[in-house]
């Protein structure tokens, strides 16, 4: 749940677990606590088919609804606007990040996005922490910190 500020609303957003490259056509939902009802967006966008991948890990920036998904060689985020209701650009994740073998997730730290992993690095478990300094330039992604056991 996030709050709308161009609307005054507070906004839930519904992602099927069909969306994927078998289930492109399943829409996902929005629901406007204002309104009480849901409404049907748009299905996932077809140049960003793929599987969900840590949509536990859901984070909220720029007023934008941010979640990782993978496709067969890359992982990324895919953000949806609370406001005007449509999907954001891809943000590439580096490839160190998702050549780790482990889970990938995103969150939010002093109002940068972040994408985390804790997967093995060199047959260590660790947990590793990377800002998007520039938000949405893939370039600008720092690993900030590194926890290895």
């Amino acid at each position: 749940m996030s709050f709308d500020s161009a609307n005054d609303d507070y906004k839930i957003l519904r992602i099927p677990k069909g969306w994927n490259e078998y289930c492109k056509d399943v829409p996902g939902e929005i629901l406007s606590l204002k309104s009480g009802y849901w409404r049907k967006i748009d299905a996932y966008p077809r140049k960003i088919l793929s599987r969900l991948y840590g949509i536990h890990s859901l984070t909220i920036i720029h007023g934008a609804f941010h979640w990782v998904a993978m496709s067969r060689d890359t992982c990324f985020v895919v953000s949806f606007n609370i406001s005007h209701e449509v999907f954001g650009e891809i943000i590439p994740l580096p490839e160190k990040m998702w050549l780790a073998n482990g889970h990938i997730g995103v969150s939010e730290l002093g109002g940068m996005l972040c994408a985390y992993t804790n997967g093995y690095y060199q047959r260590k478990r660790t947990f590793k922490l990377w800002v998007l300094k520039d938000y949405g330039l893939k370039d600008s992604w720092n690993e900030v910190i590194s926890i290895a056991e």
